[in-house]
């Protein structure tokens, strides 16, 4: 083989061989958007609303929406890369009995305290500068 053949095969692998790392190295950020069921809040497990009802979160583009614990609710969200911040949130008025108020304002509390997310499979977990602060799972 020729110097030039050598020169042009060891360029060739090069290139390619750094064009596979580039491949590697950019990665797809997670995508939270979905529908969303609350499995555990701040550490306590199997958190229960009003008629026995999980809270959930949908979320789609800059939209938040769900069910709190008693009531319907909606709000924005701001999501950049695994960022996450969650805007002032609306709800129906609805009487509530039993714990259903108290998870609804735990749950809404939690919300304004979140600041980033992790998403794997069909789960999606919300934390905040402190810590874990929600799991979720694909509904």
């Amino acid at each position: 083989m020729t110097l030039f053949g050598r020169f042009v095969r060891r360029g060739a692998f090069a290139i390619g061989a750094a064009l596979i790392m580039a491949g590697c190295q950019r990665s797809t950020p997670p995508d939270p958007t979905g529908s969303w069921r609350l499995v555990s809040l701040e550490g306590l497990a199997s958190v229960q609303g009003a008629g026995g009802r999980a809270p959930t979160l949908t979320l789609a583009g800059t939209q938040a929406s769900g069910f709190g614990g008693c009531n319907r609710y909606t709000g924005g969200v701001t999501v950049d890369g695994t960022s996450m911040r969650f805007g002032a949130v609306a709800s129906t008025r609805m009487a509530c009995v039993g714990e259903g108020d108290a998870v609804e304002q735990a749950y809404y509390a939690m919300l304004a305290k979140v600041t980033t997310f992790a998403r794997r499979d069909r789960e999606l977990a919300l934390s905040g500068p402190g810590g874990p602060l929600a799991m979720f799972v694909r509904e």
